[in-house]
């Protein structure tokens, strides 16, 4: 039983080198004893405070209209960059030029949507 609680110490101690940043792999715990929950029970035998349900915020914020419609100009212009940065006949300061085209273009449209959006609410 020591020798192989040392051998799974030893073997979550190990890192693994991928390119520039070192990865830990997952550990490997053995206990021995009881379960003891940290937080309380609420009835039902589930541990969600709220009777049976999961907490409203385990789901993260829902985005805004203005968040989502900045979102796909960003992914369009996205895709608009990758397709210019590797389209071969073009010389590589025609890449350049045209990348630094598309992305004053995204963002001009970006505040243009921004300064819209928040014209047209405040002034209903």
């Amino acid at each position: 039983m020591i020798v192989s609680l040392g051998l799974a110490m030893s073997v979550s101690a190990q890192k693994i080198h991928r390119g520039y940043h070192f990865y830990r792999q997952p550990r490997v715990v053995v206990s021995l004893g009881a379960y003891g929950p940290l937080y309380p029970y609420y009835g039902y035998g589930l541990p969600y405070p709220y009777y049976g349900y999961p907490s409203p915020y385990m789901y993260g914020h829902r985005p805004t209209r203005l968040e989502m419609q900045v979102q796909s100009i960003r992914d369009d212009y996205k895709d608009r960059i990758y397709s210019a940065r590797h389209d071969r006949s073009l010389t590589h300061r025609q890449r350049r030029e045209i990348i630094r085209q598309l992305k004053k273009e995204r963002d001009r449209e970006i505040e243009n949507l921004r300064s819209s959006y928040y014209k047209s609410r405040y002034n209903k």
